[in-house]
């Protein structure tokens, strides 16, 4: 049995200029777009949380402000909205082993999808009492009030 082994030098002498360069570009392109959503989730994920309002682990009620409003933008709203979800969803599980905010990124890509039992998935993952502290923090240094609790958990205080 002959066993070849090839260092990576070799393989970029056997590969013809144009292929290197066409990988350098994809590499390049992958790396920018890495620390844009990096940088992205920095500042997004702080924001929207801030934004919750203080009720919204207790409110039952599923009416947005689409579709309170209704018309034309209802359901393009509604596929931009769970888009950015799925991303923010991915990013986290990614950024559960690369640097970033991970488990934020997940409750909020939670947030922002429509699926049966979301409510009972983000008062599990907000249950946490690290996370919930956590997100109760984050508003006390932006001087919002922090979320309420639903009756049936039970949090520590901040």
């Amino acid at each position: 049995m002959l066993l070849l082994t090839l260092n990576e030098r070799d393989l970029e002498s056997a590969m013809p200029p144009r292929e290197r360069n066409s990988e350098a570009t994809i590499n390049t392109i992958l790396l920018i777009f890495s620390v844009l959503f990096w940088v992205g989730t920095l500042i997004a994920v702080p924001l929207i949380l801030v934004w919750l309002p203080t009720d919204y682990l207790l409110v039952q009620s599923n009416k947005g402000f689409v579709r309170r409003t209704g018309g034309l933008w209802r359901y393009p709203y509604w596929i931009f909205k769970n888009l950015i979800g799925v991303i923010f969803v991915i990013a986290g599980i990614i950024m559960l082993v690369l640097p970033g905010q991970g488990i934020l990124t997940i409750v909020l890509g939670l947030a922002l999808i429509n699926f049966p039992g979301k409510r009972r998935v983000i008062r599990r993952l907000f249950g946490n009492r690290h996370i919930f502290n956590g997100i109760n923090r984050l508003r006390a240094r932006a001087s919002k009030p922090p979320l309420e609790a639903p009756p049936d958990e039970s949090h520590d205080p901040a």
